[in-house]
């Protein structure tokens, strides 16, 4: 298998520390290391749907991947995230692999068999469900500083946590909160991977989470799987300010208790690009009406970010 890593990165310090620890992984699986460097320097080579200062310049990263067709999964870590001891025997490249062969089950049912050490289906796990799907995308766990809003950060100070070490699969039709600072995916669903844009710094804590809950839709309509894998953790010791975030995750709130319930898409929407479609144009009307000037940068990015895809031959499959 071939594996390409996609790290957003304004921290040439940190940097350094991150290839350092990563290093002897990466190269035990052979992984191809797609930097996006996030600094002025770079930013007049960048087309301008991508956005800057935000981890969120990811996308740039999955476009270029996309190119690579020797690919065939992306793992994307930031650059604070470091490998968990090697005397835990904790490969996330192989935990990730291991559910990418199995596949999982597609169900509305939440398979409680998956939280126990057998993994298998308990009573009243309907049959028909438990023939395993292609698993398209996976978030991955961190031990340490967990991915708290800032809210819960102020209210509940506590040292560093570990993620449970259960692979999960999301039930159909069910939301997930996915931090895209260790997921995988195959790089054939890399469209629907869009990061969000940014206006002004607006939403730049919802970015990831929105864009997951865009995958989820997606993925429930065309049958495939996303997986919460806390097998494939990572350690992160950073915990951000919470007090810059209370102020950057404001603006996002009320747009984030009803998203779910207005991205599902209509009834005969099939295939992935045109149910990502239309699930991210339901997004921008949910922007609509309160934020138009983002709801129509949003459109405008999605549409280049389509169209950069689409200069890719051979690559983009409906």
């Amino acid at each position: 298998m071939s594996w390409a890593v996609v790290v957003p990165t304004n921290r040439p310090d940190r940097l350094e520390r991150f290839l350092d620890a990563w290093g002897t992984l990466f190269d035990r699986h052979n992984a191809y290391v797609e930097l996006v460097v996030d600094d002025e320097s770079t930013w007049e080579q960048m087309p301008w749907f991508i956005p800057r200062r935000s981890d969120m310049i990811r996308s740039l990263g999955f476009l270029r991947v996309f190119q690579r067709a020797e690919v065939d999964y992306v793992l994307t870590l930031d650059d604070d995230t470091l490998p968990i001891s090697s005397q835990n025997g904790i490969d996330i490249f192989e935990q990730y692999e291991r559910v990418f062969d199995a596949g999982a089950p597609l169900s509305d049912y939440l398979d409680v068999g998956a939280l126990t050490t057998s993994g298998l289906q308990m009573r009243g796990f309907p049959y028909g469900d438990r023939e395993p799907a292609r698993v398209a995308v996976q978030y991955g766990g961190w031990h340490g500083v967990l991915d708290y809003d800032a809210r819960t950060q102020l209210d509940h100070p506590r040292g560093p946590q570990r993620f449970s070490d259960v692979v999960l699969p999301v039930p159909r039709g069910t939301a997930v909160t996915g931090c895209i600072m260790n997921g995988a995916f195959r790089r054939d669903v890399t469209p629907i991977m869009w990061q969000l844009p940014l206006l002004d710094g607006r939403y730049n804590r919802w970015g990831d989470i929105w864009s997951g809950l865009i995958q989820k839709r997606v993925l429930d309509r065309i049958g495939q799987v996303m997986v919460i894998n806390g097998k494939a953790s990572v350690l992160h010791q950073r915990a951000s300010d919470p007090n810059v975030n209370l102020e950057r995750e404001a603006s996002g709130i009320p747009f984030n208790a009803n998203m779910w319930q207005c991205i599902e898409p209509r009834q005969g929407v099939a295939g992935m690009l045109d149910t990502w479609y239309c699930v991210t144009d339901l997004m921008s009307f949910h922007f609509q009406d309160s934020d138009p000037e983002y709801a129509d940068l949003f459109r405008e990015s999605r549409n280049a970010w389509l169209a950069a895809l689409e200069e890719v031959p051979a690559q983009l499959t409906a």
